[in-house]
Parts: structure tokens; sequence; C-alpha cells
């Protein structure tokens, strides 16, 4: 078998025949014939074989992490409905209609007893955030979709016209408390 190997690579070498012309397969075949070069071309050989191996225990291996989206999409098969409602918070939070700076996320987090957020990044953030979600019961998903829909509705004009309303009738409230005693 590891004859077969140097077979092919002499083969493709022999395919470089038409880019470098008769005459240097010629003089590479009478330098091949000298000992001191066949020598020097083994060690270079070895060389190249060394580093590479060496190239290779240094590379990063591929992630085994599954993508946030890939991991939604296999819930759908069990759980469709589980995975719409985790593929509508998570587009949300991208797109940060949901928790749009990594200290809500966290707070968030910690709010909701979800595992604590690490994160530099609001992206990766995100990402653990869903991660802990996908783990979750489909009835405390559905609470935690809410409580996120109430504070964008939180943010929203309207309601922090309520906020604002709210805040001035306490005052009156308060103020015509204070007139009756």
């Amino acid at each position: 078998m590891k004859d077969r190997k140097e077979i092919q690579l002499l083969k493709d070498i022999a395919e470089l025949y038409e880019k470098h012309g008769a005459e240097s397969f010629e003089s590479l075949a009478h330098l091949f014939s000298n000992e001191r070069f066949s020598k020097n071309i083994s060690t270079i050989l070895m060389e190249v074989y060394n580093r590479s191996k060496s190239i290779d225990k240094t590379k990063k291996k591929p992630s085994k992490t599954k993508s946030i989206s890939s991991s939604i999409d296999d819930l759908k098969e069990e759980s469709p409905e589980q995975a719409t409602i985790l593929l509508n918070i998570y587009d949300n939070l991208n797109d940060k209609t949901y928790l749009p700076t990594l200290k809500q996320i966290r707070l968030f987090c910690e709010d909701n007893a979800l595992n604590p957020v690490t994160a530099r990044s609001r992206k990766t953030a995100v990402n653990q955030l869903v991660k802990s979600l996908i783990n979750l019961p489909m009835d405390e998903i559905s609470k935690l979709q809410n409580v996120l829909e109430e504070e964008h509705q939180d943010r929203t004009l309207d309601g922090w016209s309520s906020i604002i309303l709210n805040k001035r009738e306490n005052e009156d409230h308060n103020a015509s408390t204070k007139k009756d005693k």
C-alpha cells in the first residue's frame, strides 16, 4: 500500500513534464544519480515530513460545538413549537429588538435564574443565552419570551408614555392626599 503513494507522487511529478520541459527532467535524473544530491533530497524530504507533522499537531481542530441555529433546527423534529419560539427569540436578540446591550442580557439572565453570561461581546452573550434556553422546558421558554416581549414593549414610546403618565398620576394622587390631611 505504501508503494502506491510513492508511485502516485511520481505520477504527479511526471505531470509537471509539460510545464518544465524534457531538459529539466533529464537534468534531474542525472542529479539523482549523484549520491550526495540524493542524500540532500532525502534530508529535505524528511524535514518537510517532520515539519508537516508538527504543523498538524498545532492546527486547531474543528469545533465540535454546534451553531445555535443548527441546534434549533435539530430541535424542530422533536418540538416544532419550541424551536419556533427559540428561533424567534434568537432573531430578536440578534437584531437587538430584545435586550439591545450586553448589560441587559447579563441582567436578564441573573433576574431569571439562567446560566450567567460570561461573554465580553454581545454576539457571544446572545449565543450563551439561547444555549441556556434550549435546555429549558417549553413552558419556561414561553414565560421568558413573554418577559422579553414585555421589556421590549416597555422601551417603546407607549411604554415610556405609560411610565411618565403613571408617575404624574401618582404625584397628583399623592398631592391630593396631602391636601386632604
